[in-house]
């Protein structure tokens, strides 16, 4: 990877870092009774679930050859198109089941059981929040549209002139 590339993703890589509720579920995490457990539990299944996810988009977009052409870009465009599609489904989904004005709203059952939450589910919690989130998935094929189009430009090379280099000057 290019240093052009990695600047290009690292906007990405701080969108995935700051998704509210893995941010939620760590927080719960760390101050339940269990927390030195599942605390390193739960940054091990995520990044696993990190890793899940950038495997399937890069399974789905076809980007496993970076040589061949606009096929894989095609396939990366519909993809991100998709799960674009899905996050609206998901916002209308999320608008209509939201409480009424003045009422409160119960906590999930996720939330509410994170104090003795074994370490397996611990982790299962995290590979889940990390791979299925289709927030995450969106923020993973950035990324990947980023390094496929910096890979088709031309390289380019030093404008200095073989005269102007202090070796040319020698006789």
């Amino acid at each position: 990877m290019t240093g052009q590339t990695i600047s290009e993703g690292l906007p990405f890589a701080g969108g995935v870092a700051i998704v509210p509720i893995p941010v939620i579920a760590v927080v719960l995490v760390l101050f339940s009774r269990r927390a030195r457990v599942n605390g390193p539990l739960f940054l091990l299944g995520w990044v696993a679930g990190l890793a899940v996810a950038f495997a399937l988009v890069l399974a789905l977009a076809g980007a496993a050859n970076p040589s061949s052409d606009t096929t894989a870009s095609d396939g990366v465009s519909w993809l991100r198109i998709g799960l674009g599609i899905l996050l609206l489904l998901a916002a209308g989904r999320s608008w209509r089941k939201r409480p009424a004005a003045g009422t409160s709203q119960e906590l999930p059952r996720w939330m509410t059981g994170m104090d003795d939450l074994p370490p397996a589910k611990a982790v299962g919690l995290a590979v889940l929040l990390a791979a299925a989130n289709p927030k995450n998935l969106v923020l993973v094929i950035a990324p990947l549209q980023a390094s496929r189009s910096s890979a088709r430009r031309p390289a380019t090379r030093s404008r200095r002139s073989s005269s102007s280099s202090p070796s040319a000057a020698r006789p």
